[in-house]
């Protein structure tokens, strides 16, 4: 039995896709970043193709998954709209960059990546009707949401959460939309 479960094949494999990107996923790679011989990887994958498919999963659940799961702890729309944002702003982005490219390229990515969108753009686009907001006006509102995210992951090589924070907080603005003051008590470390 490997003393590494899946799971840490998994989040180091995205720690690496962080770190080097999409060319450095390999077994070796990720054999020699944990330490390990590359038998343990085959306990848990049965090939490379395998791996990368885990892979995608595992970047769907933290990356979209997880971040709606945190959002829904809230009580009220407006609060559950914060938390989304709260954990977007605390939240690092690089994989998510890599991914975005590499979709461009690889049709599987591309599929899970469209996939991620139309969850994402659907939960935002359900929190702003439940908020009040028309249904055309909250389709449209999700859309300029979207659009600052994915734009500043773009722009910069690295998006400092004062950025987004600031662009969020003109969104609210303008849209008239006042957020609690404060800390969450369940407030997760985004690694």
């Amino acid at each position: 039995m490997s003393r590494y479960s899946k799971q840490d094949w998994l989040d180091e494999g995205l720690q690496l896709l962080a770190d080097e990107g999409v060319s450095s996923l390999t077994i070796d790679a990720l054999a020699a970043r944990l330490n390990i011989t590359k038998g343990s990887f085959y306990h848990h994958f049965k090939n490379h193709a395998h791996f990368i498919t885990e892979l995608l999963q595992r970047f769907e659940e933290a990356g979209t998954l997880h971040l709606i799961e945190y959002a829904e702890k809230g009580t009220t729309p407006l609060e559950k709209f914060q938390r989304l944002i709260d954990i977007i702003l605390r939240s690092p982005n690089q994989v998510e960059i890599i991914i975005r490219s590499w979709a461009r390229v690889d049709p599987q990515v591309q599929a899970l990546q469209a996939k991620i969108d139309a969850q994402r753009l659907a939960y935002v686009q359900r929190l702003l009707m439940d908020i009040g907001f028309p249904n055309e006006q909250a389709a449209l509102m999700t859309q300029l949401l979207y659009t600052m995210l994915i734009g500043s992951e773009q722009i910069y090589v690295t998006v400092e959460s004062f950025r987004l924070e600031a662009l969020f907080t003109e969104f609210r603005r303008l849209y008239g939309i006042e957020f609690y003051e404060g800390e969450f008590d369940d407030d997760p470390r985004i690694s």
